[in-house]
């Protein structure tokens, strides 16, 4: 049986207009939540800056996670 055509000549080529959205690497909630409590522990654990702990936590967890990860998927 002969094969016709290999896998890299049947992959089609991206046209130069569509845009690819590299895949982040995700950041759940739980994440956040547990990044959030430390915030608050550290700094004493005195109630009324939940808002600024939560997003003290999303900064730090996103400054620390790579840039790219895996490949890219298209979007239109």
């Amino acid at each position: 049986m002969e094969r016709t055509g290999t896998a890299q000549q049947r992959t089609p080529l991206l046209p130069s207009t569509q845009k690819v959205a590299l895949k982040q690497p995700t950041i759940t909630e739980d994440d956040v939540r547990r990044r959030a409590y430390e915030v608050y522990l550290k700094r004493g654990s005195k109630p009324g800056n939940e808002v600024d702990d939560w997003i003290q936590a999303e900064r730090e967890l996103q400054a620390n996670s790579p840039k790219l990860s895996g490949l890219g998927r298209i979007i239109n």
